[in-house]
Formats: structure tokens, C-alpha cells, sequence
């Protein structure tokens, strides 16, 4: 009886053994389900802000692209190629700096039509949109919606609508005004071609400079 017992708790024990480890490789097969479909799921997460990406920089290009025809003249086609030059010169440009591709040309999208009715050539926009951008970034302390914010103060500057309370343009044109014995005040009332002008100076300053440089190198 004691063989018999014995034999019989063996063959249960073997059994048992033998179930676990199929469970274990269930458990297994289950996790690697899980792990396959999470990855999927951050796949097509991804595609679809990619997408989604896309969509909003075509909306904006085409848009750039009808301002600069309506300003400039020529065909919508000219206009377009002016744009994706800009574009791909802004995407150059900012790995030389902690900004993306998408933040110059939202920059720029906001400023294009202030800046081209200002004047400015699309040399020159493109230089505020460079300039303006990381100058802002700076200012801002590269906070969340900073550059956003800094960019409509900065056409509002380029319409001649400067007031007290807008802090990027009190920080940007302030002491440059204060230098010139000037006020806001007598800011707006400059022409279109002076404002800009004015603006133009004051971001091409060697301080801001220095700032811009020494963030790309702490990027890097």
C-alpha cells in the first residue's frame, strides 16, 4: 500500500507540475498578446498624430501660401514654392536650435501677414521669423504656448497696436524706445516701415544673440 500511495502521490505531484507549467505558458502567450497589442495600439497611436501632424502643417502652408499670393501677387503656385523654400530653410535652422520646425512655421504663419503688409520682403520676413522665434523662446523661458503668445504681441508691434501690459514687447522694444527718448505711444504712430525696421534692430541685438548661442550649445 505504502508503493501504491507512494506512486500515486508521484503521478499527482508529476500532473500537477505538468498543469503549472501549461498554465505558466498560457500566462505566458497571454502576456506576449498583451505586449503585441499595446504595440499596436502606440503604432497607431503614433500614425495618427503623424497624420494628424501633416494635416496641420499642409493647412498651414497652404494658408502662408494664399497670403503671400495676396500680398505679393503672382500665381498660387509661385507662392507656394516661395513657402516651402521658407519652410525648408526653417527646418534647417532649427536644429541649431532647441526649437522644432512646427514652432517657426506657426511663428511665421502668425506674423506673415502683418510682416508682408508691413513691407518686409520674404528675405526679411523669413530673418524676423528666425529671430523673432528664439528671441522669444528665451523671453518665454521656452514655456508651454510662450512662443504662441509672443508671436501674436509681436504683430501686434508690427501693426502699431504696442500697449503697457504686453510683456514681450515691453521686454523686447522698452529699453531700445527708452534709449531713443520715445514712448510706446510714439511707437504706434511710426509708419508700417519704421515699426518693422525698429523691431528688426531691436531682435538682432547682440544680447539676445549671446542667449541664442548659449542655448543651442546647452541643447546640444
Amino acid at each position: 500500500m505504502d508503493d501504491k500511495a507512494s506512486g500515486s502521490l508521484d503521478h499527482l505531484a508529476a500532473k500537477a507540475d505538468e498543469t503549472a507549467k501549461h498554465v505558466e505558458g498560457l500566462s505566458e502567450g497571454m502576456k506576449h498578446l498583451a505586449e503585441l497589442f499595446l504595440g499596436r495600439e502606440a503604432f497607431m497611436k503614433g500614425k495618427e498624430l503623424f497624420i494628424d501632424l501633416n494635416a496641420e502643417m499642409q493647412n498651414m502652408r497652404i494658408s502662408m501660401a494664399a497670403i503671400t499670393q495676396y500680398n505679393i501677387g503672382g500665381t498660387f503656385e509661385d507662392a507656394s514654392k516661395q513657402v516651402n523654400t521658407l519652410i525648408d530653410g526653417w527646418r534647417d535652422f532649427s536644429t541649431q536650435t532647441t526649437l522644432t520646425t512646427k514652432n517657426f512655421v506657426e511663428f511665421g504663419s502668425t506674423l506673415e501677414a502683418a510682416a508682408l503688409n508691413a513691407g518686409l520682403t520674404t528675405n526679411e520676413f523669413d530673418k524676423l521669423v528666425r529671430q523673432g522665434a528664439v528671441v522669444g523662446n528665451v523671453l518665454s523661458k521656452g514655456q508651454k504656448g510662450g512662443l504662441e503668445y509672443v508671436s501674436l504681441e509681436l504683430k501686434e508691434a508690427l501693426m502699431g497696436n504696442v500697449r503697457k501690459n504686453q510683456m514681450f514687447n515691453q521686454a523686447l522694444l522698452g529699453p531700445m524706445l527708452k534709449k531713443a527718448h520715445m514712448e510706446m505711444e510714439d511707437f504706434n504712430k511710426l509708419s508700417q516701415k519704421q515699426r518693422s525696421s525698429l523691431v528688426m534692430s531691436a531682435l538682432s541685438d547682440p544680447a539676445w544673440q549671446s542667449a541664442i548661442k548659449k542655448q543651442a550649445v546647452s541643447w546640444d
